[in-house]
């Protein structure tokens, strides 16, 4: 494993530190101030991973400051030192001659060079000529470099100054040192041709006071050919609102802008009142601490480096998986493949998984879904049988806090996890649903969301009491006879009446009347007192179960003092019993005078059978009360159907104002999305508006009549569609039912006559009475029209998709999944991890080299993106900040992983990725890195 595992991370780096040794300081320099350049060192924040040691011209600090930590076990917080070198070349910054500056070029050289090696194949090979007047008939002065020879230059120098002008000179040999102008030309030639410094040096120029610079002076194409030629620039802020406009000059003269901020360190931290203190520097870069970490940063300019108070990982909070533990194990039942002992730090940014045919990397992925019930439909995340305690995912929240997975439990955690395969399937024209269904959640509807807000049940409620009522009109004695109709219990009525009257004379026609009257009162006043008793049991039982509720809430509720009162129906019980008790009167009063008519007509003396005549007409009379009853229950029960098929009217305007909302609702939060969320900044709005440029979505109702026939077969009386010589049988059920579109589906729920049967055009009321079902098939007609779980397969609002000006049916595979990827990248964008197994296998790769390498460079910053890929593009180019190296030893998978710029991994890029080296060659071309 390598020394960073968890790759590119942000750290403070500081290129710009002078030590006791150096030429100019304001330290000293004895051990006693060494040991305190030492400690203020190893007191800075623990951000602080990289320092570039500056003496100028010499090592001699450097040297000091390697032995110390190399063998003396110091600066263990510092996991980097540079040795950097500083010249003054002959160019110049500025404009007024008395105040004219020497631009400052920095050489930052590897910390693998050798010492001497620097010192004898660049710096002993450094010469410089220096005339001492402008008359030529005055000394030359020329030789190497060192402390001496700049004594001998600096004595030089002030012996040819005349004593008037003899300025207040320094030492001979800082004096030597502010007169050493050399030529750029000549340090960049060393540095070019000896093999020994190749990929092991960088150039940067400072430190120039860039607010004073001027660009519209004669000497501007030598400036901007000299910042244009470095690989950095260096500057020493006073503060990031002054780093930032410095570095804006510098984008607006079209210069070299890759502005690093330094302390240019020539004192203690303590010393507050100045820069130029050890660790005043806000510089952030995201690299290994390594010369090649600073490599990267030419490659990927400002991407790589921030100049801030905080943490640039710190600026936008997300979540994301940190860590993944694996304990030796096999991963199926009845497999050899086994995972090794393996434990993967995360990074939060952009993690690619890598690895030859067959080595573990997809597994490790499908392990992830596992853990997280993201299961593909036949995928192999079902047969993985590692044990619970063997693998482990650790996923990070927003506040740093952690929560651990176990690969057995049910854990639920809502990330983005594309399957190997998975975008060919979802984009397939022929299943358009499962398109829509991601649609709608990108723009967080539910597929509820064209659904109305009348429950299932109740419709199914609905239907069911059709058919209650349907049923009773149609129920038949064992003579055929309908003893729910108008007509039956009309006759009957009739014959009943009839019969009274043929065993009534005039004789006793007056005394029989009053008597029916009194049984038709009695009979009258029992079923209300009847009715009045159920009346009085529902209510008590109602009272029973409110006041139980009442004293539940008050037992457990703390919101208000004052309890809520029970429920007491004493009034409504009291007049329902005086009721009863007058009813009870009121029959024994009735039955009173019935036995008087009986007395009358014996008295009377009418010579028949009085007792059984009257028991008779009493028995006539119910009948009669029945029938007479039936009736009325018939023209309530043919109001109640009339009120249900008004119901029906009323759900048919209910789903049609259902869709249109629905549709009213994807447009326009397919506007919103496109637009951004107000709390989002304005590169978060650019991003998801590139993601979705080419993108157009609108919502449409689709009817499918041809899925509607085959919904209604099952439930019909297929007798009925015989085919013929010149019609199918399908083509007959369409003739029939008349329904080629929602209109026509409407107008049925309406109803409106539209089904056509011998001859006649019918509603839906008559249909459903209609021979053209099957037993049991007019109920399902009726819920295949209704539910929700059967119309959606027919009709439904669906998102109608383009992509550059075309429907999805019409791309080609690469283009479909382009399209997807796009809205998938856009579905909270800025909050979950997104998970993504070889997306280059469902992608054009001009849509990977053009267009997604830039966006995940992007994304990242706002979620963390794992990929498994083959593509050397989404590794290289897109800059990913770590890459795991997927191995198998004799079936057992072990993981590797570091950053681009470790040269291991680097090397394991070329060998396994197709176009691995070329990617790093066009990544070092594009951000035009030069060996100067």
């Amino acid at each position: 494993m390598s020394e960073f595992p968890k790759g590119s991370e942000w750290t403070k780096w500081d290129l710009h530190i002078h030590t006791p040794e150096s030429i100019i300081n304001d330290y000293g320099n004895s051990a006693d101030v060494w040991e305190k350049f030492l400690k203020d060192l190893e007191a800075l924040p623990e951000e602080f991973k990289v320092i570039g040691i500056n003496d100028y011209l010499f090592l001699d600090g450097y040297k000091k400051i390697k032995y110390e930590k190399e063998i003396n076990g110091r600066l263990s917080n510092i996991k980097l030192i540079l040795p950097v070198v500083e010249f003054r070349i002959q160019k110049f910054a500025g404009v007024e001659f008395r105040n004219t500056k020497r631009i400052n070029l920095h050489v930052i050289f590897s910390n693998e060079l050798d010492i001497n090696t620097i010192e004898s194949q660049f710096l002993n090979a450094l010469e410089q000529s220096y005339k001492l007047s402008s008359d030529i008939n005055r000394d030359y002065w020329n030789g190497s470099i060192t402390k001496e020879s700049l004594k001998d230059l600096g004595k030089k120098i002030k012996s040819n100054v005349p004593d008037k002008e003899l300025p207040k000179y320094q030492s001979d040999l800082i004096e030597g040192f502010n007169n050493l102008n050399l030529d750029e030309k000549k340090i960049f030639e060393i540095l070019k041709n000896r093999h020994y410094f190749k990929d092991k040096y960088l150039i940067a120029v400072g430190k120039t006071e860039w607010d004073e610079l001027q660009w519209s002076n004669s000497s501007v194409t030598d400036k901007k050919t000299i910042i244009n030629n470095a690989h950095l620039v260096f500057t020493s802020a006073k503060s990031v609102e002054k780093y930032v406009n410095a570095r804006e000059k510098l984008s607006k003269e079209e210069v070299n802008d890759l502005l690093l901020d330094c302390s240019d360190a020539h004192t203690y931290s303590y010393k507050d009142t100045t820069k130029d203190r050890i660790g005043n520097c806000f510089n952030w870069i995201k690299a290994n601490p390594t010369f090649e970490g600073l490599r990267q940063i030419i490659f990927e300019g400002s991407e790589r480096v921030r100049v801030q108070e905080g943490n640039p990982q710190e600026d936008f909070k997300k979540s994301f998986f940190s860590e993944i533990n694996i304990t030796n194990t096999n991963i199926f039942n009845h497999s050899e493949v086994k995972f090794d002992e393996t434990k993967l730090e995360l990074s939060q940014n952009l993690v690619t998984i890598i690895g030859g045919r067959g080595k573990g990397k997809s597994l490790l992925l499908d392990s992830i879904a596992k853990t997280f019930n993201k299961f593909q439909e036949n995928g192999r995340e079902r047969e993985i049988s590692i044990p619970n305690d063997k693998f482990t995912v650790t996923y990070q929240k927003t506040d740093g806090t952690t929560n651990e997975y176990h690969i057995q439990n049910e854990n639920n955690l809502d990330y983005l996890h594309i399957h190997q395969g998975e975008v060919k399937e979802i984009v397939d024209p022929q299943n358009s649903y499962k398109l829509d269904d991601e649609i709608k959640k990108l723009l967080n509807l539910t597929n509820e969301a064209d659904s109305l807000d009348v429950p299932e049940s109740e419709i199914e409620r609905l239907i069911n009491e059709i058919f209650e009522i349907k049923n009773w009109f149609n129920y038949k004695d064992s003579n055929g006879n309908y003893l729910n109709s108008y007509d039956y219990n009309r006759k009957k009525k009739k014959e009943k009446e009839d019969l009274i009257k043929t065993i009534t004379t005039e004789e006793n026609r007056q005394l029989i009347d009053k008597y029916i009257g009194n049984l038709n009162k009695i009979n009258k006043i029992s079923e209300q007192s009847t009715k009045a008793q159920q009346v009085l049991n529902n209510l008590l039982h109602f009272q029973d179960q409110i006041n139980n509720d009442i004293q539940i809430l008050n037992e457990y509720s703390d919101i208000v003092e004052d309890k809520i009162p029970q429920l007491n129906i004493q009034t409504q019980r009291l007049s329902i019993n005086n009721f009863l008790a007058n009813a009870k009167t009121q029959i024994a009063t009735l039955q009173d005078d019935n036995f008087e008519i009986d007395t009358k007509f014996k008295d009377a003396g009418i010579k028949t059978d009085i007792s059984g005549l009257l028991e008779q007409i009493s028995i006539y009379q119910d009948e009669i009360d029945t029938y007479n009853r039936r009736i009325k229950e018939i023209d309530l029960k043919n109001e109640d159907i009339e009120y249900k098929y008004t119901r029906l009217k009323e759900l048919a305007d209910l789903i049609e104002q259902a869709h249109e909302k629905c549709i009213e609702n994807i447009n326009s939060k397919w506007i919103q999305l496109k637009s951004g969320k107000n709390y989002w900044n304005e590169e978060q709005k650019k991003l998801i508006a590139d993601l979705l440029d080419d993108i157009e979505i609108k919502a449409h109702e689709v009817f499918n009549s041809n899925e509607f026939y085959n919904q209604i077969l099952g439930c019909l009386n297929l007798r009925k569609f015989r085919e013929t010589q010149l019609q199918s049988k399908n083509e007959k059920i369409e003739e029939i039912f008349q329904i080629k579109s929602k209109d026509d589906y409407l107008k049925l729920l309406r109803g409106e006559k539209i089904v056509y049967l011998d001859g006649n055009y019918l509603n839906l009321a008559e249909t459903l009475d209609s021979d053209l079902f099957n037993k049991g098939g007019a109920i399902e007609f009726l819920s295949i029209l209704l539910l929700e779980r059967t119309r959606k397969k027919y009709w439904k609002v669906q998102s109608k998709s383009t992509y550059k000006g075309k429907e999805i049916r019409q791309l080609s595979v690469g283009m479909r999944g382009t399209f997807y990827v796009c809205i998938k990248l856009a579905t909270s964008p800025f909050i979950k991890p997104f998970v993504f197994d070889q997306p280059e296998d469902d992608l054009d790769n001009e849509f990977i080299v053009e267009s997604l390498v830039p966006i995940f460079e992007k994304i990242k910053k706002y979620r963390q993106v794992i990929i498994v890929t083959h593509n050397a593009n989404l590794v290289v180019n897109a800059d990913a900040e770590q890459v795991i190296v997927a191995k198998n030893n004799d079936e057992v998978l072990s993981y590797e992983s570091g950053a681009i710029e470790n040269p291991a991994i680097r090397e394991q890029i070329c060998n396994i990725l197709e176009g691995g080296e070329p990617a790093f060659s066009m990544r070092e071309k594009k951000y035009g890195f030069v060996e100067i």
